[in-house]
C-alpha cells in the first residue's frame, strides 16, 4: 500500500524530501500518509492524473487499494477525517469510494470533496502496474507446497518434480514446521510453519 501511496505522491509533483516528511508522521500506520496526500493536497492530488493512475492498475491491484484504504481508515478514531477522507476517494474513483465505505460500515456518510478541478482522465498506462507486465512463468520463482495431515506422498513427489522443471524452488509448508506425517504415517519435516510463514 505504501507503495501505491509514494506512486500517487509522485503523481501530485512531490519531492522525495516531501513524501519522506509525509511518512515519518507516524511510522506505526498510514494513516497520517493517506491524510497527507488525499486531504492536505485535494487540489493536486484529484487533478494530476491519480484517476487514471488508479484505472490503470489490474482488478487485483484495485481490490488490494480498497482493502488497504479500508485497513487504514479503520483505525481512524476521528469520523470526520474518515468521511472527508472517503470524500475525496469519491473523486479519484466512485466505485472506490462506494467499497471502501461500504467495507467500513459508512456508505452515504462521506463528506463532498469540492477540488478546484476535477480530475484528468488519462488513457490507462499499463508502466504503472505491478501485476501483468511479466511473463506468465514460474522460472526463479519460489512456489509453496501446503502439506496436511495423511497427504499422498507420491502426489507430493510429483509436484516437487514439475515445480523443479519449471525452474522454479518448492516450499515444503505443514501446519507446525516439526513434522507432518503422510498417509502411511511416515514423519516429514517442513521448511515453515503455515501460522509463522513468509509470504512465498
Amino acid at each position: 500500500m505504501r507503495t501505491h501511496l509514494n506512486r500517487w505522491a509522485m503523481g501530485a509533483g512531490w519531492s522525495s524530501e516531501r513524501r519522506e516528511r509525509a511518512n515519518l508522521r507516524d511510522r506505526g500506520n498510514l494513516t497520517d500518509a493517506i491524510s497527507a496526500i488525499m486531504v492536505d493536497t485535494p487540489s493536486r492530488f484529484c487533478s494530476d492524473g491519480v484517476t487514471g493512475s488508479y484505472r490503470s492498475v489490474t482488478p487485483q491491484e484495485q481490490k488490494h487499494i480498497a482493502m488497504a484504504l479500508t485497513f487504514e481508515l479503520s483505525k481512524v478514531d476521528i469520523v470526520e477525517i474518515r468521511r472527508r477522507t472517503l470524500g475525496h476517494v469519491d473523486v479519484i474513483d466512485p466505485k472506490l469510494g462506494a467499497t471502501v465505505a461500504e467495507e467500513l460500515g459508512m456508505l452515504g456518510e462521506a463528506l463532498k470533496a469540492n477540488p478546484p478541478g476535477m480530475p484528468i482522465d488519462l488513457d490507462p498506462s499499463p508502466a504503472l502496474r505491478l501485476y501483468g507486465k511479466y511473463q506468465p512463468t514460474l522460472k526463479g520463482r519460489k512456489v509453496g507446497v501446503l502439506l496436511a495431515a495423511d497427504f499422498n506422498l507420491k502426489l507430493k513427489n510429483a509436484l516437487m518434480i514439475a515445480i523443479k522443471k519449471e525452474g522454479a524452488t518448492p516450499a515444503i509448508i505443514a501446519p507446525m514446521v516439526g513434522c507432518v506425517k503422510d498417509s502411511e504415517g511416515t514423519k516429514h519435516h517442513a521448511e515453515m510453519a503455515l501460522s509463522g510463514s513468509p509470504s512465498v
